[in-house]
């Protein structure tokens, strides 16, 4: 009765056993808040990489065909303006130029609506709106040019067929003006499309190498904080058990005045506790038998 009212009288017991799983929890949670978070900086690489290689790479590279189909466009009405003004019968070299004129004439309108198509639906959550929608502006202003161009190069070609060069030489200097602007225009185009890459190019190789340190990092502190955690665990339940052998091996010496402190409040406390109580029970016993 008297052993039944101490343990009523011992604290709430904290199981070991609650302990330890409370611990597992903490780390698992750890865990997986980890490999959340490495899933979110993964899936942002994954999708900026793609971005890169989807989008920016093949928007720059129509970029580059739209200003190679115009410089060789150029190129081809030249050979055809110079074909026109010899003296001598080049009707194979009109027809070629010509023929070669109108192909990249084809190409170009190919190119620009390829470009437009693709900056009328810009990646989603993209950083580079803003360098996205200037090369949209300067597209249109392109788009124009090309369109005065062909204008004045065709009005050349007709003006020198009906033999009025001296017009057509005043044309010739005004599409020299309109070309350098034209140049000017596809050139930036293609300088701020490269920007776009290199920016990307390099923010998708510091979220990796973030990644990679976090990665690192994370492993390094699980792996402390699971060894502080264990020396922790394994000193509170360690000590407590060997300070109750010492307990024993004393009162197996005839040594009854032995009492231990009661430090925890899991089982081995409670167990402790208990050895108190029968060490005190043994000496009042021993007290009465003397």
């Amino acid at each position: 009765s008297t052993f039944s009212t101490t343990r009523l009288s011992m604290p709430f017991i904290k199981s070991i056993a609650s302990r330890i799983f409370g611990l597992a929890i903490i780390l698992v949670c750890m865990t997986i808040a980890l490999a959340g978070f490495l899933l979110y900086q993964v899936t942002a690489l994954n999708g900026q990489l793609q971005t890169i290689a989807g989008y920016y790479a093949p928007l720059r590279q129509c970029l580059v065909h739209l200003n190679e189909a115009g410089l060789r466009r150029r190129l081809a009405f030249e050979r055809w303006h110079g074909a026109l003004e010899s003296s001598q019968d080049r009707a194979a070299a009109v027809k070629e130029a010509s023929a070669n004129y109108e192909l990249f004439q084809v190409a170009i309108q190919e190119e620009i609506e390829r470009a437009r198509g693709m900056l009328a639906m810009p990646p989603k959550g993209s950083s580079e709106q803003l360098q996205l929608r200037q090369i949209s502006s300067l597209l249109d202003q392109v788009v124009a040019n090309y369109g005065l161009i062909t204008t004045r190069q065709r009005e050349v070609i007709d003006l020198i067929t009906q033999g009025e060069k001296v017009r057509a030489t005043d044309i010739l200097g005004v599409l020299d003006e309109i070309q350098i602007i034209l140049q000017k225009q596809r050139g930036e185009m293609q300088e701020i499309m490269g920007a776009v890459i290199t920016t990307s190019t390099r923010e998708a190789t510091e979220r990796h190498f973030q990644i990679l340190w976090t990665t690192i990092f994370a492993t390094l502190t699980s792996a402390l904080l699971g060894l502080i955690i264990a020396a922790i665990v394994t000193r509170r339940l360690v000590q407590p058990v060997r300070s109750l052998m010492n307990g024993i091996q004393t009162v197996e010496r005839g040594d009854l005045t032995v009492q231990l402190p009661v430090d925890t409040s899991d089982e081995i406390g409670a167990l402790t506790h208990s050895f108190n109580f029968f060490i005190s029970e043994l000496r009042q016993k021993e007290e009465l038998r003397n």
